[in-house]
């Protein structure tokens, strides 16, 4: 993917990771303008030549060795690589040297020959992996997809870039404006059709639909979310449940909690519950804490900081219910590998940013503390099981192909993650009187955790469960709004035996 497309895709995605990818930009652009324009005095002497080639090559090489899942990237990293190709470059530009004798041997020329095509190839292939394959590829699928890569460049290069340079009388100007004309028209006329059609539907099998628009079975209450500190406390926050009574619940979290919104939203109404809901993507309820990676919300800080003067203002509310990807925030390693790192940063007590785990205890602790001194009582919402794929995305993908479709995934390595940040939580519990939601209770038995439930895919990607899904879990949450209408809540039958089934 150019840099061009990853900074539009970012920019319309998340701010930091626009400031991030663009700043990245800046930089190849600036340096390479430098040796462009010949602003670097020429070197003379040949050492100092190698000496910079091989710094600018241990530059390059360094971040391809020494780079990795817990490295930002974008952003200040790329800094090293980009100087470390201007290096090369400069250093070779007026000197033979070591690194520019490296370079022209026959292979790593013939690479240089078709690097727009790898380029242009490398992406696609991988994302089509990322598709078929639930877990991050192995080293043959890995090695399998680089030779592909290198094939179809070479046939690209060979008979779509070359014939295009050389020039010849079957693309002369006339020809290529009259190809590139009807293509324009062409594409043209496929857009109307696909929009006017809401898509082309009828080249995917109806299951396998099914399963992929399953993605968009979300929440519709994006005024809910995105908010700002200054949002909170104009009370521009949503309210739940009946709007001729004050609230009584606060509910606060990330987007876990903005993904079971339309389920808490009908059980408050029917259990004659007013609530305000307060959730915020990327952003768990930690007061202090910010969030250095891209993806987390820049207005993290202050929205959190926002919600006890909103508690104080709002004397008849007794309970906070607490929903967060705790676990996400709570170990040092992102669930996915291949993800970027999640770093917290507590803005409170700077100077002892140990590790992630360090800065979500004193934060939780201070968050409860906060909660305590105001006289809430608080409950906390575990987290529902992570997934190593994208459901509708690689369900989909499958049904096309026509494999058998997944209907559950081992709980074992959900059990492993959220050891950590579950055993603090019982810590805390005696001091602060904390209860609990287990909405995985309703998903996971016998050692697995369900995809389906009466045929129902239960997520919309890896980790929010859909609109229709959350229906599940309904019966964990009934105890609590039991208690907080004053009075039982029974469980239907028919959705206690549903939520029973086996799973397989």
């Amino acid at each position: 993917m150019s840099s061009f497309a990853i900074a539009t895709w970012a920019v319309g995605t998340h701010p930091n990771a626009a400031f991030y990818l663009l700043s990245s930009r800046a930089w190849e652009l600036g340096l390479g303008a430098l040796l462009a324009l010949r602003l670097i005095p020429t070197i003379s002497h040949v050492g100092y030549a190698n000496a910079l080639g091989g710094i600018g090559l241990s530059a390059i090489l360094g971040g391809v060795f020494f780079y990795d899942a817990t490295t930002p990237f974008p952003g200040p990293a790329a800094l090293a690589p980009c100087i470390g190709a201007v290096l090369v470059i400069y250093s070779g530009t007026h000197q033979r040297t070591w690194v520019s004798r490296l370079l022209s041997l026959p292979p790593l020329v013939w690479i240089g020959l078709i690097s727009y095509s790898l380029y242009l190839w490398h992406w696609p292939i991988l994302v089509s992996l990322r598709h078929v394959t639930p877990e991050p590829p192995t080293d043959i699928q890995i090695a399998s997809a680089i030779g592909l890569t290198f094939l179809l460049a070479g046939i690209s290069w060979r008979f779509v870039e070359t014939p295009f340079r050389r020039r010849t009388r079957i693309l002369n100007r006339p020809r290529v404006l009259g190809a590139a004309v009807t293509a324009i028209v062409l594409a043209g006329l496929a857009g109307i059709v696909i929009v006017h059609q809401k898509g082309v539907y009828f080249r995917v099998p109806p299951i396998a639909l099914e399963l992929a628009l399953t993605a968009r079975d979300r929440p519709r209450f994006d005024a809910c979310q995105r908010l700002t500190g200054d949002d909170v406390r104009a009370g521009k926050l949503c309210t739940i449940g009946p709007r001729d009574q004050p609230p009584s619940v606060l509910i606060w979290g990330d987007s876990h909690a903005y993904a079971l919104m339309p389920l808490l939203a009908d059980m408050a109404t029917e259990c004659g519950v007013s609530g305000i809901y307060a959730p915020q993507g990327a952003c768990a309820p930690l007061l202090g804490v910010k969030r250095l990676d891209p993806v987390g919300s820049p207005e993290c800080l202050d929205f959190n900081l926002a919600i006890p003067d909103i508690l104080r203002a709002t004397p008849s509310i007794k309970t906070t219910l607490l929903i967060a990807r705790w676990a996400e925030n709570f170990e040092p390693q992102r669930f996915k590998s291949w993800a970027p790192p999640l770093v917290l940063h507590d803005t409170l007590q700077p100077g002892s940013n140990d590790d992630n785990r360090a800065v979500f205890k004193r934060a939780i602790t201070r968050t409860l503390a906060t909660l305590a001194a105001m006289g809430q009582s608080v409950a906390i919402v575990t987290q529902v099981p992570d997934l190593p794929f994208n459901a509708p995305r690689y369900l989909a993908t499958r049904a096309m192909f026509g494999d058998e479709l997944i209907q559950s995934v081992d709980q074992t390595s959900y059990l492993a993650r959220q050891r950590g940040v579950s055993s603090l939580f019982e810590n805390l519990q005696p001091r602060y009187r904390l209860s609990f939601i287990h909405p995985e209770h309703w998903l996971c038995q016998n050692g697995r955790c369900a995809l389906f439930r009466n045929n129902v895919l239960l997520y919309r990607d890896d980790t929010h469960l859909s609109v229709r899904g959350s229906e599940v879990v309904r019966p964990a949450f009934e105890p609590f709004f039991s208690k907080q209408a004053g009075s039982p809540m029974t469980v239907s039958s028919s959705r206690a035996a549903s939520s029973q089934t086996t799973i397989q």
